[in-house]
């Protein structure tokens, strides 16, 4: 029973790998964002605070 589970793994593995790059090469490539967009987006803590940042703040 393990002898079939390494075969069934052996053989998956490239072919998971197979069906995965085959589906990366229809995917869209991600946007980069523009700094209008960034220049309205809010920024807030990880700790939920009160702060909040404008990215125009950042510079």
């Amino acid at each position: 029973m393990g002898l079939l589970g390494d075969a069934v793994a052996s053989v998956g593995g490239p072919v998971t790998r197979v069906l995965n790059s085959f589906t990366d090469f229809f995917l869209t490539p991600p946007l980069a964002a523009t700094l209008q967009y960034l220049e309205a987006a809010e920024l807030n803590t990880l700790q939920g605070g009160r702060f909040f940042f404008l990215i125009l703040s950042l510079n």
